[in-house]
């Protein structure tokens, strides 16, 4: 299966009022999935994946060499998986797991985030590979929305005060000329005491959340509309620098390679419980694509 790597999305960085706040606007379109998930998958879980590629792409933002996060939400009571992966040069990759059997209760119903997550575990690994070290932070699943939950835990677990507005619509009879998902993720920073600027910090903060809540749904999804558009159209009185954009790509990085050296890693479990197997079958549960993988050669190759 052949998969299109087109531009999948930008996120575009930005800072306010000489470091007040600082900001991303992230927007993907539904070329950040596969055909076969773009078919299977049903709208709310496209929905809630589309939020978390949003999301990491703006986390990622906070890290400047190479690296990866990971967010998935595991164990919940209609989706037993979501999990998406996006690395610091852009590229992300993303899947589901979904019984069969609730498969078809999410097309027929339409459940609250903490409805379809009830039970389970949202965790944010990040990872810096040039200093090999790996966090790890588990967030409550809590509120009606992917939305609320976020804040509720940038504000209660970290004490960041934090503004987040997300919007998706994930229409049956995709592809569309729009985008999936948008997402506008605003930080508080720390108050410095030389800050040059003679106003009142808090006052301007609520200021923007009296701002953001203006902003429309077909304005963050629209194709026509520009991300420095959007931040003229609500921060045109205020100081605001904008950073280069950076283009985001669905890519998997599944290979031969990888896929081995799982199986290598299983190797006794493998031999206790299929000794005569000579090969093994593996799908990229992320892009489908499909890998043989030879046992004996593999095997014989370490062994000698």
């Amino acid at each position: 299966m052949e998969i299109n790597y087109n531009h999948s999305g930008q996120l575009l960085p930005f800072m306010l009022d000489e470091g007040i706040a600082r900001g991303r606007i992230v927007r993907i379109t539904d070329s950040s999935f596969s055909k076969e998930q773009l078919q299977t998958y049903p709208a709310i879980a496209l929905k809630y994946l589309s939020q978390l590629i949003c999301l990491g792409a703006s986390l990622m933002g906070d890290i400047k060499n190479s690296g990866s996060m990971t967010l998935q939400i595991t164990g919940g009571q209609y989706i037993s998986l979501i999990v998406a992966e996006i690395h610091q040069d852009g590229t992300f990759r993303s899947c589901a797991r979904i019984s069969d059997e609730n498969l078809k209760k999410l097309e027929e119903t339409n459940l609250s985030f903490q409805e379809l997550f009830n039970g389970g575990q949202f965790v944010v690994t990040s990872k810096l590979e040039e200093f090999n070290e790996e966090h790890q932070a588990i967030i409550e699943i809590h509120g009606e929305t992917l939305e609320s939950c976020l804040q509720h835990y940038f504000v209660q677990s970290c004490q960041i005060p934090t503004i987040i507005k997300v919007i998706s619509k994930i229409d049956p009879k995709l592809p569309t000329k729009d985008y999936i998902s948008s997402m506008l993720f605003i930080q508080k920073l720390p108050h410095k005491e030389n800050h040059n600027l003679n106003l009142d910090i808090d006052d301007l903060w609520n200021t923007y959340k009296i701002f953001i809540d203006t902003l429309l749904p077909e304005e963050m999804l629209n194709t026509q509309i520009s991300d420095p558009s959007i931040l003229y159209r609500l921060f045109n009185q205020h100081i605001v620098h904008v950073f280069p954009e950076k283009k985001l790509q669905m890519r998997c990085n599944c290979s031969q390679e990888r896929i081995e050296q799982i199986i290598l890693n299983l190797e006794k479990d493998i031999m206790k419980d299929e000794p005569e197997k000579k090969s093994l079958s593996v799908d990229c549960n992320f892009c489908q694509k499909k890998y043989t993988v030879d046992l004996k050669k593999l095997f014989n190759n370490i062994s000698t």
